[in-house]
């Protein structure tokens, strides 16, 4: 998946991935703190600190990555799986994170997920660019 976008406030909360078990996505299961065990692989952004998360179910991989990045400048953000089952977190080209526990496994209905709150009672936006999501087999 690669994709871009800003947002309108560093303090802002949001997520952006893929997921399969997250019924109401905004303002509900995922995107009200990073610490979801739901199945996914995500950026998530909890009050303004960007995290590269996934889990399987029932264990979360989470790492801050926000170091270096600024949220209300366009960024582009890529996830990327190598043959080697390491899940790779990239930021403006940048490898950010590599996870290799709690990988979303089995019967997996992933859906695209982009959603975002504000915990300071005001409205905030997340201005996407472009969405790529992307297949390469590995030969």
């Amino acid at each position: 998946l690669f994709f871009n976008c800003h947002f309108d406030a560093s303090t802002v909360s949001a997520v952006m991935g893929f997921g399969d078990s997250l019924v109401d996505i905004v303002g509900h299961t995922i995107v009200n703190d990073a610490t979801s065990i739901d199945r996914h692989v995500c950026f998530f952004i909890d009050d303004g600190v960007l995290f590269a998360s996934n889990a399987d179910g029932t264990t979360q991989t989470k790492t801050d990555i926000s170091s270096g990045i600024t949220l209300t400048n366009w960024n582009s953000f890529r996830i990327s799986y190598t043959a080697a089952g390491n899940i790779l977190f990239y930021v403006n080209g940048v490898l950010k994170a590599t996870h290799s526990t709690n990988q979303p496994t089995g019967s997996t209905n992933f859906r695209p997920v982009f959603g975002v709150e504000t915990r300071t009672g005001t409205n905030r936006e997340m201005h996407i660019g472009i969405v790529a999501p992307f297949y390469q087999k590995s030969t």
